[in-house]
């Protein structure tokens, strides 16, 4: 009876498990925002990507992005450094095919075709109170993977 009592009590569960495609970094750059993980931007002269980390809404929304797009990181000190990789953890690397992307990450939650194809991958979550959204967002041109960004959202008060 005190167990039928504690299961009414806490419900059903409402944290839904990640989805497979989740990932959290790119060029080993974590999308985290702490004090190990600050706002930066890094150049690859040999590869001429940029990788930033942003945040806004004090720290609430962060972004990491790889790019060659030299707009996205106006206004920031720039650190010329070699990358590690242009991948991210699910070995998802520049220059992959769009079918590439399906066949590791699966179907996309939108296709835009709007100036070459970008794949997002949307996941909103409500854990205790915690609410979030996650996207990881892949752009193509010509068929080949061009830039990559990792986005969270914290909405949580």
């Amino acid at each position: 009876m005190l167990l039928v009592a504690a299961i009414a009590l806490l419900g059903p569960k409402d944290h839904a498990k990640q989805p497979s495609w989740l990932d959290f970094s790119i060029a080993s750059y974590i999308l985290r925002y702490d004090e190990q993980h600050e706002v930066m931007a890094v150049h690859d002269k040999k590869t001429g990507y940029y990788l930033t980390r942003t945040v806004d809404c004090d720290g609430a929304i962060v972004t990491i992005t790889l790019t060659k797009d030299k707009s996205q990181i106006e206004g920031m000190k720039i650190i010329d450094k070699p990358l590690p990789s242009l991948s991210t953890g699910k070995g998802i690397t520049i220059g992959d095919s769009p079918e590439r992307v399906r066949k590791i990450l699966g179907k996309p939650t939108d296709i835009d075709k709007d100036g070459g194809v970008t794949y997002t991958y949307q996941w909103e979550t409500k854990v205790h109170g915690n609410d979030g959204e996650y996207d990881n967002i892949y752009t193509f041109k010509k068929g080949k993977l061009v830039e990559i960004e990792f986005w969270r959202s914290d909405n949580s008060e």
